[in-house]
């Protein structure tokens, strides 16, 4: 993390997505839980060490990204549990399952002695439905506002939402400061605007996902812009995805993943999500990097199409950057040959001058003509590797991006004393 803190913020990275940091049905250091049966929202490590450490671990890991001006958020499975359900007394001592289950550690290591455990019989009560009325939205938000606490967590990421009562994603929506995002699991644009509007969370766009996908799969590049992606309906609520966790392998995106960063990079979006098996695994991080800092330095404003084709796609960024304040723009281009440069000429965002790629891919300087137009050189995918993408933009664009060290303090994992939210 020390190393890679620095370079992911240095390239214009903000945020960084981890896995749920708490306690689950198989615990200790070498279990192969990936953090989605969770069995308690109070316990990241206090007492043990898990897969991904100990709470001061979490807290160094912090400490680290925020003196990189990184934040932290985390993925949030708020209703899978995997523990066996709990029932809670009620005013005069005895066992009353009209009040709402949850899981056996969710105040400390151990339960609180007001519950017992009951039979595996695989009921959960939804949170609309507990009993007092409200009583585990308020829990919830309780516990996730103490994580974000403890850890200096600036939002998060919820897992499978649209499974997820709607009053508790709303008021999580307003209660949690920080960016948030939801998963949203449909390739409709029409379901993931009903779910942006009601919800008032931005969504990951699986149509964009799925653009990727059928291109990978054979299709042209002219899927990127006539297939449904959520970003051309709604940039403001849209975060464009390569890969995740959920969707790598036989049934995810496979080949030419570089082109996909570049167009998830430089989309007019809220937000671009980066899967850190792609930025490792695939040894995709020197790719992600360049694309990174284009996305960050140069891809503000207006969005177009200009040459839209089966194999040659060209697209910019006016540059106009709109609440983000001015920028130079881009004009990105990938091309499927193979084994040609193909020189193709394009409207672009600029008149008379020359422009400069930035992407890795290099080339000559082109100049601009005064009718905008200008003939750029895309060169060939070699060995199909897709990092043959370009992005050109006005000449003397190669300042670094700033980052500033955050200082925010962080709340004693052991200390529960402080996590009353205002509902």
């Amino acid at each position: 993390m020390r190393t890679f803190a620095g370079a992911f913020a240095a390239f214009g990275g903000d945020i960084i997505l981890l896995p749920p940091p708490f306690r689950t049905t198989y615990t200790g250091p070498d279990n192969q839980s990936l953090g989605y049966d969770p069995v308690s929202d109070l316990d990241i490590g206090q007492w043990d060490t898990f897969r991904g450490g100990t709470a001061s671990d979490l807290q160094s890991l912090a400490k680290e990204a925020l003196g990189h001006g990184i934040r932290l958020i985390f993925d949030l499975p708020v209703h899978q549990y995997g523990a066996l359900p709990v029932i809670e007394r009620n005013a005069s001592g005895k066992p009353d399952k009209t009040l709402a289950y949850k899981p056996s550690s969710l105040f400390q290591a151990a339960p609180d002695q007001t519950f017992e455990r009951a039979a595996a019989d695989g009921l959960r009560i939804p949170y609309q439905h507990s009993k007092p009325s409200d009583y585990l939205r308020k829990l919830k938000i309780q516990c996730i506002a103490w994580l974000m606490a403890v850890s200096a967590g600036w939002g998060f990421r919820l897992d499978e939402a649209k499974d997820l009562d709607m009053n508790l994603t709303r008021r999580l929506a307003a209660d949690i400061p920080g960016f948030k995002v939801a998963e949203a699991y449909t390739g409709s644009n029409a379901q993931l605007d009903s779910y942006h509007q009601q919800s008032g969370l931005p969504v990951f766009d699986f149509g964009s996902h799925f653009a990727y996908r059928a291109v990978s799969q054979g299709a042209g590049l002219d899927a990127l812009v006539y297939m449904d992606r959520y970003c051309h309906l709604n940039p403001s609520g849209a975060v464009p995805f390569v890969e995740n966790h959920d969707t790598d392998g036989a049934e995810g995106v496979v080949n030419f993943k570089g082109w996909f960063y570049l167009d998830a990079c430089t989309q007019a979006a809220v937000a671009c999500a980066i899967y850190g098996g792609d930025y490792e695994r695939y040894a995709l991080a020197p790719l992600i990097d360049n694309y990174m800092w284009i996305g960050k330095r140069l891809a503000a404003g207006k969005q177009s199409y200009h040459v839209v084709t089966p194999d040659i796609l060209i697209w910019s960024r006016d540059g106009d950057g709109g609440p983000l304040g001015n920028t130079a723009g881009v004009l990105c281009g990938i091309s499927r040959d193979p084994f040609n440069t193909q020189w193709v000429w394009t409207d672009t965002p600029w008149r008379n001058c020359w422009i400069k790629n930035y992407a890795r891919s290099g080339g000559p300087n082109v100049w601009v003509f005064d009718d905008g137009r200008a003939c750029v050189p895309l060169p060939p995918n070699s060995y199909g590797r897709a990092d043959n993408g370009v992005a050109y933009s006005l000449l003397g664009q190669d300042s670094g991006i700033a980052t500033h060290e955050l200082h925010i303090p962080l709340a004693n994992p052991l200390d529960f004393s402080n996590i009353t939210v205002k509902l």
